[in-house]
């Protein structure tokens, strides 16, 4: 960020506005500055003395001429010059973020692949800076910006030689430590000194020390020309070539070149610009976190904070400090504070104060004047052009009045300073009806209405011209306020045309951001947030709470271009190998950063293999398989010459559980070799379903007939699987060889690995139509505990718990040949297809949260989601738990439960009260107090009925139950009866059939009924008042229904999964009906603030949809492992409480601004400028996850 402008600065520089300075050295400034259209851009200006010297002015114009000729790789393009004016200037883009040197200053050091990361961008402008003919000369950590899309090389081609000099002390001005020995031997300065920089910053990086700092330049000249800085800290992959850019004699140094290929491992015949693309790519991984923000983002987030009366206020003070000249052109002006502040009365006085604290940073002033601190805040802050686009005929006129009615204040208001005739007349036309955001001044006011005053003594003989004028001068003072507001509404017909072109921009960004949610999952996750900070469609906010719901959290793709590229993913998925050319590159998944590579594989590599470990890769090269140790990128010593050719004329090589043994296929044939002890075990006959035991010592192997069996390599012993079948099978070993899975058609079973008995446990719900097709695209495994099998396909992956066999997750994939890993800390599901590997949360099913032993079977919250009650199948007691802080309050014992019975809970609306269906065959109803714990009353069903449905009011005065007749063959002889709380009081009795539910309005003055006429009772009377409700057909029932929390709305689902929200006082419906497309939706809550509705999704998930247009809100929740039986909104609508029937309370995010929030810390960063332009194009830059 820079600091502000000093005495002396320009506020402009041809179409530039500047705003501060960047910083300054001995030949020139750098200043932050804005463009006509607000973009930023850094400009370089020549000091006045540096300007006037011709050869300064010829070099600076030779370097801006060649550094335009740059390819803009890991560099701050050009964008423009001026170089014939007095000061003349280069514009470049500007760079966010701090220098290297700031950053290693700040306590930043570079390791592993940062510094690969770091020492790749660097060579990347090296190679564009030296391909265009440039020399940098003054490379140095001052001159590397950590920009938010990664490293950016600045200052390139502009010599600093006047800095480096001795000063009076000896010590050095400039920054000679990282020149060339051959500079100090007065040669000239070749692309080898830049090299040689290179890996001085290198060494800094990592170090936080200049590697040839010393007390004087005599010093830096001996260590620079004979001292070799230590390099032992640096890792050993860049140690050596960093050595070899600090070599003494420059022709020993390699190119920026030969150092870019050797960091990204391109080969000899890669082009420049796929070269520069890669490292420019490489570099862009590498994110600072810094947070420079640009004038405008400040000034609008000021403006956000504002409250109304001080938002009217603004557009007047900021048009204060701006004027248009008599050109035409927008220039800044110093204001009195008098001109703000003066006839105003103390509210508003206050509210402009607020104002000018609200912008200090941009707005400075003194006891008497005001002024932009920031004079390119004209250009940088979209809201303020827009105000001078709605005033700039109006700023010409306000001009010359301020200026006129100033003077003849300060002369004692003299009759000859008042304007007369035409100046007269179009001063007071616009004041009358001209004026939009300007308010005239008390002594404005006052000129003006001295001048009409002169004008009619003046001329008392034409009556026109005074009439007109006085006429004129009444609507100008008298109709002030209506001037304001016809300011407003031109204002708000602007704000409106721009809201109209948010909205559309934001719509196609949520559009793009749900198409990006598999292949770019952080990116899609961002332009969601993107989307919705710059307008608050309803297709923003679905993008929104699609992207905290979203299973994928990230994606790798491997940089590889290759058409021939082989990969390994390794099994705890951190590692993926990719091998091309005979070159192996090891890539951390996780962080996207190249951590290792080896080469000398081979020209003819068909096959690769991980071993489980992850240390070991078997690679078929030819007929020749030998295995190559990942630490030090040799080969082990083992070779093992491959039966055949097979499949795509290859064989295939394979690591199971075992880390000796090596599984090679070919056709209908299985080779075992064991690496360690270089011989081959067995050759079985398999299909393409095999594995090997963790100690080695067997194989399960499924042939193409159908048949399975454990084989035991010491003496081939074969232990049958299962019955022979004609469908495919997949195998897997459990880690501790213990259990093996076998898959049959759709269904998985374990057998016992020892005797081949079947353990008893299926997990149905496998993809048939995948696990069908023969070609070997689904695979099978479990997770390192052992505690969860997976099994994948093109199209599905599926998640089994191995104790029970529950179904805990299903996730629709598009994939080829897919590989998956489980990672160790069992959060995160990993799959390879192609190039790219996905990572997949799953935490919420492996890792889950229950309350103790919970059993959420049956569970009811309270309306604002505050409490929850809970009781299990046949217990005696019902669980109150506190959810904020999830711990159990109470047991409350209501007694065991007839397993013929029913079994209802109900709070009241207030959460004070609880009540419990109980008794035998349900025949009773019990009333708990919430605070105390105490059972306060308890009513029985007339003539042995069943209680099927109860409800009660907001303070708990009132239980509704709806009692069924055992004696009744119908099944519709049933009434509604209603009781006072807590004396018991019957007070009516309604026939009713069997109803899905009941619930009474906020109020308590209705009763609403899921099922039968689908019509509201009156509390008083019990009787039905007003026009049916219900399912768009007939004979589809209601199963749920839940008033918003006003009561004015209420939303019902039918059987048949449809949603619809109807007006409470007139029953019409609002909107169209939503088909939620999963069959009844019994849960449902709806928003208190009368927005949202939640409802039971499918298995496993609960969706939202918006009331206003039936969008649904991104893809359902998946709630938990087991299947949600209770739903309630929290206080306010801010979040989702679901309970679930493993024991699982949770909360998700609701609220948008808090989805943003949560969304900005899983995506871990923010949007680039780079992917905003990519994306929105000129619209002005945002960070839309400030930190």
């Amino acid at each position: 960020m820079s600091t502000g402008l000093v005495d002396g600065d320009p506020q402009r520089l041809g179409g530039y506005w500047l705003a501060g300075r960047l910083g300054a050295g001995g030949q020139g400034v750098v200043y932050e500055a804005y463009d006509a259209r607000g973009e930023r851009v850094a400009v370089k200006v020549l000091h006045g003395d540096a300007a006037a010297d011709p050869e300064l002015r010829e070099r600076f114009g030779r370097e801006a001429a060649s550094a335009r000729r740059i390819a803009s790789f890991c560099t701050a393009a050009v964008v423009d010059a001026d170089l014939e004016g007095p000061r003349p200037y280069i514009v470049s883009e500007y760079v966010e973020g701090p220098s290297l040197r700031r950053a290693v200053l700040d306590g930043r050091r570079f390791t592993g692949g940062d510094l690969h990361r770091l020492a790749t961008a660097v060579a990347t402008a090296l190679t564009a800076i030296h391909d265009a003919g440039v020399v940098h000369r003054d490379l140095k950590p001052d001159n590397v910006l950590l920009g938010p899309d990664g490293p950016r090389v600045i200052d390139f081609g502009i010599a600093r030689t006047a800095d480096m000099s001795l000063t009076a002390t000896g010590m050095v001005a400039g920054t000679p430590t990282y020149m060339a020995p051959e500079i100090f031997m007065g040669e000239r300065a070749t692309e080898a000194v830049d090299v040689f920089a290179w890996g001085g910053i290198m060494v800094f990086a990592a170090t936080g020390s200049d590697p040839f700092r010393a007390e004087s330049l005599g010093g830096v000249m001996h260590r620079v020309l004979s001292v070799q800085p230590q390099l032992d800290m640096l890792p050993e992959r860049l140690r050596p070539l960093i050595a070899a850019s600090l070599a003494k004699d420059p022709t020993a140094r390699p190119t920026a070149r030969e150092l870019l290929l050797a960091l990204v491992s391109g080969d000899g015949s890669l082009d420049t610009h796929r070269l520069l693309t890669a490292g420019s790519e490489a570099g862009g991984r590498m994110h600072t976190g810094s947070h420079d923000p640009a004038l405008g983002s400040l000034a609008e987030e000021a403006y956000g904070a504002l409250g109304q009366t001080e938002r009217d206020l603004a557009p007047e003070v900021f048009l204060r400090l701006v004027t248009v000249t008599d050109d035409g052109e927008l220039a800044v002006r110093r204001a009195q504070l008098a001109e703000l502040l003066h006839g105003r009365g103390e509210e508003e006085t206050a509210a402009v104060r607020r104002v000018l604290a609200a912008f200090a940073y941009l707005v400075g002033h003194d006891e008497h004047m005001l002024w932009l601190s920031r004079p390119a805040l004209t250009q940088a802050w979209p809201r303020l052009r827009q105000w001078v686009r709605a005033n700039r005929d109006g700023l010409v006129v306000h001009r010359q009045i301020l200026t006129a009615a100033w003077r003849w204040q300060s002369q004692g208001r003299r009759d000859g300073d008042l304007f007369q005739g035409s100046n007269l007349e179009s001063a007071m036309s616009w004041a009358a009806t001209g004026r939009r955001n300007i308010t005239l001044s008390p002594v404005e006011r006052d000129f003006l209405e001295a001048g009409a005053a002169l004008a009619r003594r003046r001329a008392r003989r034409s009556r026109l011209l005074s009439v007109t004028l006085a006429a004129l001068l009444a609507v100008a003072l008298a109709a002030g306020v209506l001037a304001v507001q016809q300011g407003r509404v031109a204002e708000a017909r602007s704000v409106t045309i721009a809201n109209q072109r948010d909205q559309a921009q934001a719509r196609q960004l949520a559009a793009t951001a749900d198409a990006l949610r598999v292949s770019e999952p952080v990116r899609a996750m961002l332009l969601s947030v993107a989307a919705w900070r710059l307008n608050p469609v309803v297709e923003a906010r679905a993008s929104l709470t699609g992207s905290l719901a979203q299973r994928e959290a990230a994606a790798f793709h491997d940089p590889a271009a290759e058409v021939r590229t082989l990969r390994a993913l390794s099994r705890d998925g951190h590692t993926l190998v990719s091998v091309s050319d005979g070159e192996a590159r090891v890539w951390d998944v996780r962080t996207g950063g190249r951590v290792d590579g080896f080469d000398g594989l081979g020209d003819e590599v068909t096959g690769i293999a991980l071993s489980p470990s992850g240390r070991l890769l078997a690679v078929v090269n030819g007929t020749k398989l030998k295995i190559w140790d990942m630490t030090t990128g040799k080969p082990t010593g083992s070779t093992f010459t491959v039966p055949g050719k097979g499949v795509d004329g290859v064989s295939q090589v394979a690591f199971g559980r075992s880390e000796d043994l090596v599984l090679i296929s070919r056709e209908e044939l299985l080779t075992v070799w064991n690496r360690r002890t270089g011989v081959e075990a067995a050759q079985l006959t398999a299909g393409m379903g095999f594995d090997s035991s963790p100690d080695g010592g067997a194989v399960v192997v499924a042939d193409l007939g159908g048949n399975t069996a454990v084989v035991t390599l010491a003496d081939g012993r074969r232990v049958p699987l299962g019955q022979q079948c004609t469908c495919g099978r997949r195998v897997a070993y459990s880690p501790d060889g213990r259990i093996v899975a076998v898959r049959s058609g759709a269904l998985v079973r374990l057998h016992d690995a020892a005797t081949g008995a079947d353990l008893q446990r299926s997990f149905a719900g496998a993809d048939v139509q995948g696990f069908h097709d023969e070609s070997g695209v689904d695979t099978l495994g479990f997770s390192p505990d052992g505690r969860f099998l997976v099994s994948m396909s093109e199209s599905n992956i599926r998640l089994w718990r191995v104790a029970d066999g529950g179904l805990l997750f299903t996730h629709a994939v598009t994939a080829f040949r897919p590989v998956m890993a489980f990672d160790p800390e069992g959060h995160t599901l990993r799959y390879l297809s192609e190039d790219s590997v996905t990572s997949l949360d799953i935490a919420f099913a492996t890792t889950p949260d229950p309350l103790g032993k919970a059993d959420f079977a049956r569970a009811a919250f309270s309306q604002d989601g505050r409490l929850l009650a809970s009781k299990g199948p046949g217990a005696g007691k019902v669980k109150l738990w506190d959810v904020r802080h999830r711990r159990s309050l109470a047991a409350l014992d209501v007694g065991s439960q007839d397993p013929g019975g029913y079994f209802e809970m109900a709070f009241s609306g207030d959460g004070r009260r609880l009540a419990v269906v109980t008794g035998d065959m349900a025949g009773e109803a019990q009333v708990w107090d919430t605070g105390t714990f105490k059972k306060i009353m308890t009513v029985t069903a007339p003539r042995q009925g069943n209680l099927t449905a109860i409800a009660m009011n907001a303070d708990g005065t009132a239980l509704a139950g709806h009692v069924a007749y055992p004696d009744s063959a119908s099944g519709d002889d049933g009434e509604i009866h209603l009781w006072d709380v807590p004396d018991g009081l019957h007070r009516w009795a309604r026939k009713q059939g069997y109803p899905d539910g009941l619930r009474f309005s906020p109020d308590g003055r209705s009763l609403a009924v899921a099922g039968g006429e689908q019509r509201m009772l009156d509390t008083r009377t019990g009787k039905p008042f007003g026009p049916s409700y219900g399912s768009p057909t007939v004979d589809v029932p209601v199963v749920s229904l839940a008033f918003g929390g006003d009561g004015s709305r209420f939303a019902i689902a039918d059987q048949a999964g449809r949603l619809s929200v109807w007006e409470t006082s007139t029953r019409k419906r609002v909107g169209g009906t939503v088909r939620t497309g999963v069959g009844e939706a019994q849960l449902l809550t709806y928003s208190p603030r009368g927005d949202v509705v939640a409802a039971r999704a499918g298995d496993g998930s609960v969706a939202l949809w918006d009331v206003g247009t039936g969008i649904r809100l991104g893809e359902p929740i998946v709630t938990g492992p087991g299947q949600p039986t209770a739903l309630a909104f929290t206080q306010g609508g801010k979040g989702l409480v679901v309970a679930d029937s493993s024991g699982v309370l949770a909360e998700h995010q609701v609220e948008p601004e808090a989805v943003a929030d949560a969304v900005c810390a899983r995506a871990g960063r923010t949007l680039s400028t780079q992917e905003w332009r990519t994306y929105l194009g000129e619209t002005p830059y945002r960070d839309v996850c400030p930190r």
